[in-house]
C-alpha cells in the first residue's frame, strides 16, 4: 500500500487529530474490485485495523465465492480445460486462483484415492496439465508464471503419486507429504482455511499478496517447509541453516505466501539492542505477521 499523508501520534494519546486527510493509493486492489471502504477515525491506528480487516474480508469473500463455483462444476473436469484463466477468473486476482486450484487439486486427489482406478485418473490428469502447462508456455506471460510454477508441481507431484509400488492411501507418506489446503465444511461461515503438511496445521491468513513467480518448490524445499510447519504449529522458532545463495530467507517467503501471512525481514546488526526487539515482536503480534531474522549471529543481545 502507497500511503500518503502527515499524522501525529504519541504513545499516551492517541486520539490526537490528523494534520491532512490521508489518501490511499490500492491500484492492484482497486482495478480487482476488491472493497477499500474504511472508517473515518481519528486514531491513525484504527483508521488501519479497519483497512486491514476489511481487506481481508474482501479476499477471503472473493476466495469463497470462486471456490463455489469451482465445487458445483464437475471435479474430474476443472482440470480438464485448455487454459487456466477463463473469462469469469479474470475477475479474480492471481493469489484467488492459485490458491483455490491447490484447494481443488487436493480435493480431487482424496476424492480420488478411495477408488479402485486411482492411477488410471492419476495419469490421465497428469497428461491433461502437461497440455496445460504447454498452452500457458505458449502464451506466456509475466503473470502467468505463477500458473506455470504451480502448475509443475502438481505434475511432480502426480508423477511421484504414479510410480508408488505399494497401494496409495490416505495414509501413505506420499499424500501426507504433499503441501495441501483444508476447508472445515462445518465452519464454513467463518471462512477458514487451513495450510497443512502431514499433521501440521497453519490458519490462512487472508493478507493480499501478490503471487512471486520464483517461488519453485522442489523436493528439498518441500521437506525443509515441513520442518518450518512443524516448528511454526509447535509454537517454536524456525531456524533455517544453509550456505549463502541457497534461498535460506526464499523458503521462508515461500511459506509465508503459501500461509496468507505478511513476513517482514529484518536485518541484524550488533546496534540492535534488547528493547527493539521487543517493540518489534509486540508489532508482529498485533499484525499477526512473521518476521525473517537475517543474520542473528550479528546480534549482541
Amino acid at each position: 500500500y502507497r500511503l500518503e499523508g502527515i499524522s501525529i501520534s504519541n504513545k499516551d494519546h492517541e486520539q490526537l487529530s490528523l494534520i491532512s486527510k490521508l489518501k490511499l493509493s490500492l491500484p492492484i486492489v482497486d482495478a480487482i474490485g476488491l472493497s477499500t471502504q474504511i472508517i473515518s477515525s481519528q486514531s491513525l491506528t484504527k483508521w488501519f485495523q479497519s483497512l486491514d480487516k476489511l481487506i481481508k474480508y474482501s479476499l477471503s469473500k472473493l476466495i469463497f465465492e470462486l471456490l463455489d463455483k469451482k465445487i458445483n462444476e464437475k471435479l474430474t473436469e476443472i482440470f480438464f480445460k485448455k487454459s487456466l484463466k477463463n473469462i469469469q477468473e479474470n475477475e479474480y486476482p492471481l493469489q484467488v486462483i492459485l490458491l483455490v486450484e491447490h484447494i481443488l487439486f487436493s480435493l480431487i486427489l482424496e476424492k480420488q484415492i478411495n477408488k479402485n482406478k486411482k492411477k488410471l485418473f492419476i495419469q490421465n490428469m497428469k497428461f491433461k496439465i502437461e497440455n496445460q502447462i504447454n498452452v500457458l508456455i505458449k502464451n506466456h506471460t509475466k503473470q502467468r508464471d505463477s500458473l506455470i510454477i504451480q502448475r509443475l508441481y502438481f505434475r511432480d507431484v502426480l508423477s511421484k503419486l504414479i510410480q508408488m509400488e505399494n497401494n496409495l492411501t490416505l495414509n501413505s507418506y506420499e499424500w501426507l507429504s504433499l503441501i495441501k489446503y483444508q476447508i472445515d465444511q462445518n465452519s464454513r461461515t467463518e471462512n477458514k482455511i487451513d495450510f497443512i503438511q502431514f499433521s501440521n496445521r497453519i490458519h490462512y491468513n487472508f493478507e493480499f499478496i501478490e503471487p512471486s513467480s520464483t517461488f519453485i518448490i522442489s523436493p528439498m524445499m518441500e521437506r525443509t517447509l515441513f520442518q518450518l510447519t512443524q516448528a511454526i504449529s509447535a509454537y517454536r522458532i524456525g531456524v533455517v541453516h544453509a550456505p549463502l545463495q541457497y534461498g535460506r530467507s526464499t523458503v521462508i517467503q515461500t511459506l509465508a505466501q503459501l500461509c496468507g501471512t505478511n513476513c517482514i525481514s529484518l536485518l541484524c546488526d550488533s546496534l540492535i539492542n534488547v528493547n527493539q526487539i521487543e517493540n518489534f515482536h509486540q508489532g508482529l503480534v498485533a499484525s499477526n505477521s512473521w518476521c525473517l531474522f537475517k543474520d542473528i549471529q550479528k546480534l549482541s543481545i
